[in-house]
């Protein structure tokens, strides 16, 4: 067997030309394969950026791959794309009253508030601005502050934009009335008290708890703003124009003293009254 085997080693193995055919296309087909996983691998490997957007914001449930377009920090130091419609935080309505006057040299020192203190807009309050996503992606975070001047009966609403710390836009109106805030309400009740037509109040409280009525403090106050329904004439023609509201009030854990029938003009400081008497007790 040994002789047979050196036998044979010296000749040349002859492979058939069908056999070479098919080892030349097995052999390209192989090659196909593997360049084609390859480009597989190279896909596989973009697929993550080209599926992030401009901004920098994955699909749901990923994490940005950029930073270069998120929006600075919020007031109260938020970052992020979101969500940047919740309520305004009490820093950032803060810091949005602190914007709105810093650049108003007239409204932060002439101006005059529901006591007539000078210098001190009657603050009304702060909402959210509505503000959707920007062109580009870029989102916005802004506040619309409103404030009053009694000195000259007028509205001012400044809309800040909490991003970029700036006032972006401010706007004053004549003849806008917004309902008035618990300050406010206070005023007027105070007022109320403080005048002749303010002894129906006081006796209804003397009747609900059996004490003097001295402060309005020893009250709790709502307010809302009065309207002049028709022709305007008499001493209330100038509600709309000038700050007219209506109150009504509450002993504390007690009955509600009906005062709606008077009408207190917050702006010259005057009460007067709609009907006869007063509402009296209620529950």
């Amino acid at each position: 067997m040994t002789d047979a085997r050196r036998a044979g080693a010296g000749k040349r193995r002859v492979v058939p030309p069908a056999a070479r055919r098919r080892a030349v296309l097995w052999s390209l087909a192989g090659g196909t394969v593997l360049t084609a996983a390859a480009a597989t691998v190279m896909i596989t490997g973009t697929v993550p950026l080209a599926a992030t957007s401009a901004a920098g914001r994955p699909p749901a449930g990923g994490a940005p791959t950029s930073t270069a377009l998120a929006p600075a920090p919020t007031a109260d130091g938020r970052t992020g794309p979101g969500p940047w419609r919740d309520p305004l935080t009490s820093a950032e309505i803060e810091r949005a009253q602190q914007l709105a006057l810093a650049e108003d040299t007239e409204l932060r020192t002439a101006s005059e508030n529901v006591k007539r203190e000078q210098g001190r807009p009657q603050y009304l309050g702060t909402d959210l601005a509505e503000s959707p996503p920007s062109v580009g992606g870029t989102w916005e975070r802004k506040a619309v502050v409103r404030f009053y001047d009694y000195r000259d009966d007028t509205l001012t609403h400044k809309t800040v934009d909490l991003l970029s710390q700036k006032v972006e836009s401010s706007k004053t109106v004549h003849g806008v009335q917004p309902p008035p805030t618990r300050e406010e309400a206070q005023e007027a009740a105070a007022l109320l008290l403080g005048d002749p037509l303010g002894d129906g109040l006081r006796q209804d409280f003397a009747k609900a708890t059996g004490g003097q009525l001295t402060r309005v403090e020893q009250l709790r106050v709502q307010g809302w703003t009065y309207e002049p329904q028709g022709a305007r004439r008499g001493p209330l023609r100038a509600c709309g124009a000038e700050r007219c509201v209506q109150v009504t009030t509450r002993v504390p854990d007690g009955p509600r003293i009906d005062a709606s029938n008077y009408v207190i003009n917050l702006s010259d400081r005057s009460v007067h009254r709609l009907r006869a008497k007063s509402g009296g007790l209620s529950s």
